[in-house]
């Protein structure tokens, strides 16, 4: 992502990101390399299959504190909150229920979860 340095938004200011997922393993890799490559990033988790620990380490790692909501993509309320407090250029979507045994004994939990988190990202984002 070092090719990405020092870009700007159209506002004149970093870019800034909303990362959701972002406790898991990818999303915490993923956070280090857009906060190194000159991005405000935006964190939402609800820590089902992660840990705010995770978030300390990479708070650790950076030498910086993460702005980061425990929030539930299917809270359509608390979602919109985040959206009204920041102005995100980019949204990259980790958040989601992976387990391929717990999918097929759970089939509609993970649709609820999956397509319409989904959708409410994409209906604040776009709607």
């Amino acid at each position: 992502m070092d090719e990405v340095k020092g870009i700007m938004n159209k506002s004149g200011k970093k870019p800034c990101a909303l990362l959701t997922g972002g406790a898991g393993y990818i999303g915490n890799h993923t956070a280090i390399e857009m906060i190194k490559a000159d991005y405000d990033v935006v964190i939402v988790d609800n820590l089902h299959n992660s840990y705010m620990e995770a978030l300390k380490r990479v708070e650790k790692i950076l030498d910086q504190k993460l702005t980061i909501y425990v929030e539930d993509l299917l809270d359509k309320a608390a979602l919109q909150k985040v959206f009204s407090k920041h102005h995100f250029d980019c949204v990259i979507h980790f958040a989601g229920l992976k387990a391929v045994y717990e999918s097929v004994e759970k089939p509609l939990l993970y649709y609820r979860n999956n397509l319409n988190g989904t959708i409410n990202l994409l209906e604040n984002r776009f709607g």
